[in-house]
């Protein structure tokens, strides 16, 4: 098997009723930002209209491990990101790429081939897990029972349909999905489960320490067998199916959307507060995905003006104004 920057080889012929609205160069995706870009969905009182942007950044200086894609099929609009998991096991066969990196990518590229207006979300995650684990039976390090020997990725997709006027969204870990209303509240329809799995005192641990915790935690919290305590992660293990949540919403007083990875969010805000989340709505209609990046890493480089230990991560969002 050949392995690629991208992951593995999506398909070069996307079926014509569908469309990538937001093309996604992984070989250069260190720093894009792009919209807004207008997209119908069709006539009707529902949705009609929706303006989209884009932006993605790596936080640190190596190749980016987030990806995000944007697709429409007919009068629905399927868009994801995924954030790669960072890597416990080096994989040889990857030739130097970060199985963080080729996990998000692969999932990124599977989703191009698969995700339609008529699959099951629940489904097309569950087919993009399966199409991961096929690619990492090749490699001789990689576990399905150890999940720090795997290439894996946390991840939310979501779809709006027009016709219904509803967003669904199949979600895994620490990415994330939340609605703006009208009325000025709003709400988060994902669920970041990484919230259960803080080490407090991981960095108190000598670095050897360190890192037999984090390889521990990881075997122990992603995709567990006992099916209830854990994090479910993207990685090809058929565990995953106990851990994927799925939920939907109706649109009719919702004016936006965010999807993101953890890393979008500035430190002195949480995506799961929603006193917090107004404030980043606030950001987002001043300037736009691109807005809440810069307030983002200004505040990183501010922290660590004052001699504060910051985590420049990997940061991707989609931001989607829904317009009637």
């Amino acid at each position: 098997m050949v392995f690629g920057e991208n992951g593995f080889d999506p398909k070069e012929v996307v079926a014509q009723t569908r469309e990538e609205i937001i093309p996604y160069d992984a070989d250069n995706d260190m720093d894009v930002s792009t919209g807004p870009t207008g997209v119908d969905l069709g006539s009707g009182d529902a949705v009609k209209h929706l303006n989209i942007s884009a932006v993605t950044n790596a936080g640190k200086q190596r190749p980016n491990e987030d990806s995000y894609a944007v697709i429409r099929d007919g009068n629905t609009l399927i868009a994801a990101v995924f954030d790669g998991v960072s890597d416990r096991t080096v994989h040889e066969e990857l030739e130097g790429i970060a199985g963080a990196r080729y996990a998000s990518h692969s999932l990124r590229n599977g989703l191009l081939d698969r995700a339609n207006a008529d699959i099951g979300l629940k489904e097309l995650m569950l087919s993009l897990n399966s199409d991961l684990a096929s690619a990492t039976s090749k490699l001789k390090l990689a576990d399905l029972e150890r999940a720090s020997t795997l290439p894996a990725s946390t991840g939310t997709i979501a779809r709006i349909d027009q016709g219904e006027n509803k967003i669904e969204i199949a979600h895994a870990a620490d990415t994330f999905c939340i609605l703006f209303k009208k009325d000025g509240s709003t709400f988060m329809i994902s669920l970041d489960t990484n919230l259960y799995h803080m080490t407090k005192d991981l960095y108190e641990k000598t670095p050897e320490q360190n890192e037999e915790a984090t390889t521990r935690s990881f075997d122990e919290k992603n995709n567990p067998a006992d099916g209830v305590y854990g994090m479910g992660i993207l990685n090809g293990s058929p565990r995953f199916e106990n851990y994927l949540i799925t939920d939907d919403a109706d649109l009719t007083d919702v004016e936006a959307v965010l999807i993101g990875s953890d890393g979008l969010i500035p430190p002195s805000l949480s995506p799961n507060n929603e006193v917090d989340q107004r404030r980043i709505y606030e950001i987002l209609k001043a300037g736009g995905v691109s807005a809440l990046l810069a307030f983002n890493r200004n505040e990183l480089e501010e922290r660590k003006k004052q001699g504060l230990r910051t985590f420049p991560d990997d940061a991707t969002g989609i931001f989607i104004e829904i317009k009637s």
